[in-house]
């Protein structure tokens, strides 16, 4: 397999990735919503790294949107849009384990739901920039 064809199957698989965790995200809006930041982080994450992978950007291992998005050109098309759920990087551990004091934090009523219309919105905007590469 070509190296061309490798980057394009990562991207797609990348793509892939983000779909099915978009989708779990809007499965457990009403009844988990801390589960379902943190798929909407990884959703994100995962769009993200799609087009590093277009640009020809290596990626480490971090899950900091902010990091990734940091990896663009200032003057990226998408790097603003990203840069917009920053705020979901913290929801992988945030919501997820307690704190010092034993208190388990949980999203912001209704914010979920907001960021899963905004997050579908990107969704489409990667698309429409992806088939530009």
């Amino acid at each position: 397999m070509s190296a061309e064809a490798q980057r394009q199957r990562r991207i797609a698989s990348f793509l892939a990735l983000a779909e099915e965790e978009f989708s779990a995200a809007g499965v457990l809006l009403d009844k988990l919503p801390r589960q379902a930041a943190f798929f909407q982080q990884q959703c994100v994450e995962k769009l993200l790294r799609a087009v590093l992978e277009a640009e020809g950007v290596p990626v480490g291992p971090t899950h900091n949107i902010r990091q990734l998005a940091d990896m663009l050109p200032v003057d990226h098309a998408l790097k603003g849009r990203f840069l917009q759920f920053e705020t979901l990087s913290s929801a992988a551990t945030r919501f997820r384990y307690p704190t010092a004091s034993g208190a388990v934090a949980s999203p912001p009523s209704g914010e979920a739901s907001e960021r899963q219309v905004e997050i579908e919105q990107l969704k489409s905007d990667v698309g429409a920039f992806l088939v530009k590469c």
